[in-house]
């Protein structure tokens, strides 16, 4: 099914902030309002809230979110999930490179990882998509979510 991505990742953006309020965490999102995306829209869901929970809980102090969308080609478009939280040590980003590569194989609770990677990872699978990972310890973390796409009139 065809659906708004602005209006998916606001309304969700939305919901995070009243859940983690104590946090104040912060979100830029930048998205073209008409960009749709084809896929289903429980699985795109859950990408979108279990890489924010994700950077939320990996750190206590105030979290900023960049969300941007770009058309890497008429038939794609690429969702950046971009993070301050602290990152991750190259061990851990090559263990989810791998559950992202092969997510069937994932074993949870492999190096910390859990059920909603593994989740992420074949959600963007099924639905003819790609995802990867970039991290620098201390700094932040980055997701590059490639998903099928229809660029709006």
């Amino acid at each position: 099914m065809f659906f708004s991505l602005y209006e998916r990742v606001s309304h969700t953006t939305e919901m995070y902030q009243a859940i983690y309020a104590t946090k104040k965490p912060t979100f830029e999102l930048l998205i073209d309002a008409a960009g749709q995306v084809y896929m289903d829209l429980d699985a795109f869901d859950l990408i979108v809230r279990n890489l924010i929970d994700n950077a939320l809980k990996a750190t206590d102090q105030p979290v900023h979110i960049k969300i941007t969308a770009n058309y890497s080609s008429p038939e794609y478009i690429e969702v950046c999930f971009e993070d301050n939280a602290g990152g991750m040590s190259s061990a851990k980003m090559a263990t989810i490179q791998r559950v992202f590569a092969q997510p069937e194989r994932a074993q949870i609770s492999q190096n910390g990882l859990g059920l909603g990677l593994a989740m992420i990872g074949r959600f963007v699978k099924r639905n003819g998509g790609s995802i990867s990972v970039e991290s620098q310890e201390g700094k932040g973390t980055t997701f590059r979510v490639m998903l099928p796409a229809k660029k709006g009139s």
